[in-house]
């Protein structure tokens, strides 16, 4: 008998588009899958029964776990029947959790380590391909991809058209050659955490390191140094090596710009920043498409979550992420993600438990064209930056973009009605049923 080769998701069905997509990406990789709604890509006919695939096929199961499918009760008996095969085989990660939010586990998993797939998928596909590379899990797929593009189904999925793809992702480019010590004054953690917002600078003890002397309006007392070295050689500044120091400061400079700027970091995320409702006087974020139309995006809207009998009024905010590009060349880049930043009622920021399941709530209906555009806002507002900038760092002019020679047909793909034509035309985008989707346009043709 052949050893088990396949992977067996288990999942809740409302993380099904995540597994989906994750078992697509495993075969195109060369990993039999199993996945009830996509059972040959496996690469063969499966098992009728759930038991028998998990029994007999399977060597591991990716257990997605989220708010979804901690407590429901077909993921959990999947999960438990995975956990005493392991037993069985004496294979302590049989059960691998790939996890999709911060909702809490209970005790059965706890002991288990988990692929983080909750900030970002492409940061937890190359973790778990590490994982599967680390237990030597064997590809048994010559033909994977074609089997991933097979169950996508749809005619004419793929249309042979050109296409301008672009990464969320800009060159920045150092133009200060070196890096220059400063003294600082004893102001406090406090008032040196506030100093940062307007100065990128890397301290140690009561020393900054820094690409250019502080703006205007810092405290007084600081004070350059006689000591410099060209970051390019590499070493170390204050025993700090250089190679810590480069990538924390091209970081800080961009959050310095942004918060000159008027956006406003996240409370618990250094890297996330919002659009406050009072960022300019009309309360709408312009943008430039990729075929040169202009566009604005509301910079605060809200919807109406009803559960139950109760409603709950949760605003949300333009917001994106800002950070650095991992993967690319030895150079730098800046990455921005889009999402949106939630608010209850009272004006506070939701940033509990709750936030994972509204966020998924309020953004369902967005496609990728929604994202693409607010991707480029956010672009166009980080590049606007540059104008002004002393700071020893210059942006490329856009994000980098690629050609390619053919494209998705989008309009294949189902869409959500929109919201009635009032919710639209004022800042309310609609009243939310907790167990319903919202699809909302949320920028405006000018």
């Amino acid at each position: 008998m052949l050893a088990p080769s396949h992977l067996f998701i288990s999942y809740a069905s409302e993380d099904r588009t995540f597994a989906e997509w994750l078992a697509r990406k495993l075969a195109s990789a060369g990993y039999a899958v199993w996945l009830d709604t996509l059972k040959m890509l496996g690469g063969e006919p499966w098992p009728q029964r759930i038991e028998d695939a998990l029994h007999v096929k399977s060597g591991r199961m990716l257990a997605l776990m989220s708010a979804n499918s901690v407590d429901k009760d077909n993921p959990r008996k999947e999960r438990t029947a995975g956990l005493q095969i392991g037993k069985e085989r004496g294979i302590d990660d049989f059960v691998i959790p790939l996890r999709l939010d911060e909702s809490k586990w209970n005790w059965t998993m706890g002991d288990l380590a988990s692929v983080p797939f909750h900030e970002g998928w492409a940061a937890g596909w190359r973790q778990l391909l590490k994982k599967l590379d680390q237990i030597q899990f064997p590809r048994t797929l010559s033909d994977g991809a074609v089997l991933a593009q097979q169950s996508m189904e749809p005619e004419n999925l793929v249309l042979q058209e050109p296409e301008t793809l672009r990464l969320n992702a800009i060159r920045a480019d150092i133009t200060q050659p070196v890096l220059r010590v400063f003294s600082l004054p004893h102001i406090g953690d406090d008032a040196t955490k506030v100093l940062k917002q307007t100065w990128a600078c890397y301290t140690v003890g009561d020393k900054a390191i820094a690409l250019a002397p502080p703006p205007s309006g810092v405290p007084e007392g600081i004070k350059s140094t006689p000591a410099q070295q060209l970051w390019s050689v590499g070493g170390a500044v204050l025993g700090v090596s250089i190679t810590s120091i480069m990538p924390a400061l091209v970081r800080t400079t961009m959050w310095a710009r942004l918060q000159r700027l008027g956006c406003v970091a996240h409370p618990k995320k250094p890297s996330v920043f919002y659009l406050p409702e009072t960022f300019n006087e009309t309360g709408k974020l312009p943008f430039t498409d990729l075929e040169g139309k202009r566009h604005t995006h509301k910079i605060r809207r809200y919807n109406t979550i009803r559960r139950g009998m109760e409603k709950e009024k949760v605003f949300f905010h333009f917001a994106f992420r800002c950070d650095l590009a991992k993967g690319l060349d030895a150079g730098f880049y800046i990455q921005l993600v889009p999402t949106i930043m939630l608010f209850d009622a009272a004006g506070s920021p939701i940033v509990d438990d709750r936030v994972n399941r509204l966020r998924r709530k309020i953004t369902r209906g967005y496609y990728n064209a929604e994202w693409r555009d607010r991707y480029l806002a956010a672009e166009q507002l980080l590049l606007s930056t540059q104008a002004t900038a002393t700071d020893g760092i210059t942006l490329a002019s856009a994000g980098i973009s690629l050609g390619a020679p053919c494209r998705l047909n989008e309009a294949l793909f189902e869409k959500e009605a929109p919201p009635p034509a009032e919710a639209i035309d004022s800042e309310d985008a609609g009243e939310l049923p907790d167990d319903e989707p919202l699809t909302a346009a949320d920028h405006d043709e000018e």
